[in-house]
């Protein structure tokens, strides 16, 4: 019979709950001394900071992040334009914006990548409604083993992000400034054809 005898089961277990117990006791111990080695001699620790992406008083963006009734020549003057964050994340864990942190830590940019979470802040999560959540807000987390190189490697990462930051927003206001220089002449030509128009 190929039925399994539980009496049989339950017997043997017993008979052997010593053997059972004892191997079940060293492995719990060894665990929990493994851990204990870590936490004591090779400790992680985890510096974090925010950064603020959207302007959280405009009040003129719906749900979705767009602009509602601002016309796109309103929208390159006042420079407010639409974060993708995902998009925004990959960038900021890119190894091209890493590359000087990393070589000034002696470091390897994908090195320092693995290093670095970022996550949409706020405190409720991703799990919470969505008008809880934080959207506008990134949280960069890094682990590190030593806390003095990683409060460091923390100043470096936050002065990065915003010297990048600030050079992209100066190239969206110029690329905008030349984009409305070059449209005036056919905005002025058009006007003129419209009085014209209307004269007639």
């Amino acid at each position: 019979s190929n039925d399994l005898n539980f009496s049989e089961i339950l017997y043997i277990i017993r008979k052997r709950k010593r053997i059972l117990f004892t191997v079940s006791g060293l492995i719990f111990t060894s665990l929990f001394s493994f851990t204990i080695f870590l936490r004591v001699f090779r400790p992680v620790y985890r510096g974090s900071f925010s950064l603020l992406i959207s302007d959280p008083m405009d009040m003129q963006r719906n749900r979705r992040g767009m602009l509602q009734g601002v016309s796109m020549f309103e929208e390159l003057a006042k420079n407010t334009t639409y974060n993708d964050i995902p998009t925004l994340i990959a960038l900021l864990k890119s190894e091209s914006l890493l590359k000087d942190v990393a070589q000034k830590h002696n470091l390897k940019a994908r090195q320092l990548g693995r290093l670095i979470t970022i996550k949409t802040g706020g405190q409720s999560g991703t799990r919470a409604p969505r008008y809880e959540r934080a959207d506008g807000i990134l949280k960069v987390n890094v682990l590190t083993k030593k806390p003095k190189k990683g409060l460091a490697l923390l100043h470096s990462l936050s002065d990065a992000y915003l010297s990048a930051s600030l050079k992209q927003r100066q190239q969206r206001l110029n690329d905008g400034l030349e984009f409305l220089n070059t449209q005036q002449p056919l905005l002025e030509k058009k006007t003129n054809d419209l009085q014209r128009e209307i004269v007639e």
